[in-house]
C-alpha cells in the first residue's frame, strides 16, 4: 500500500506542503496573561508577608527566652550524669540523623534519582 501523500525523503523532487499558522493563541499564553493579572492584584499584599514573619519571630523570641533559664538547669543535670551516659546519647542521636538520611536516600531512589547518603 503507498502513501498518497508525497514525503520529501520518499521523492526528492515534491514540494514541502506550506505551513499553516492556527487561528487560535496556544493555551499557554492564555496561563500567562491569566498570572500576570493575578499577580498584578497580589502586588498590594506583599507587607502582608512581612508582617507575618515578624509576628512569628516575636512568637518565637516571646516562647523562647523564658525557656533559657531552663537550659541552665539543663546543662546542671548534664554535669551531674555519668559520661557514658552522655556518651550514649549522643551516639543514639548520631544513628537517628543517620537512619533518617538512609530513609531519605531510599525514598528519593524510588523516584530513580540518587541522593547520597551524605546530602542525605
Amino acid at each position: 500500500m503507498e502513501n498518497p501523500i508525497p514525503r520529501a525523503d520518499r521523492d526528492p523532487t515534491a514540494a514541502p506542503r506550506p505551513r499553516t499558522e492556527p487561528d487560535f493563541e496556544p493555551r499557554w499564553q492564555e496561563e500567562v496573561e491569566a498570572v500576570e493579572e493575578e499577580s498584578k492584584r497580589a502586588g498590594p499584599t506583599r507587607w502582608l508577608r512581612w508582617v507575618v514573619v515578624l509576628v512569628l519571630l516575636g512568637l518565637a523570641v516571646h516562647l523562647i527566652i523564658p525557656q533559657l533559664g531552663n537550659l541552665h538547669e539543663s546543662a546542671k543535670v548534664l554535669r551531674t550524669l555519668r559520661p557514658w551516659a552522655v556518651g550514649l546519647a549522643i551516639l543514639s542521636e548520631i544513628l537517628s540523623y543517620v537512619a533518617l538520611g538512609y530513609m531519605m536516600k531510599r525514598i528519593v531512589g524510588l523516584t530513580g534519582q540518587v541522593l547520597t547518603l551524605h546530602r542525605a
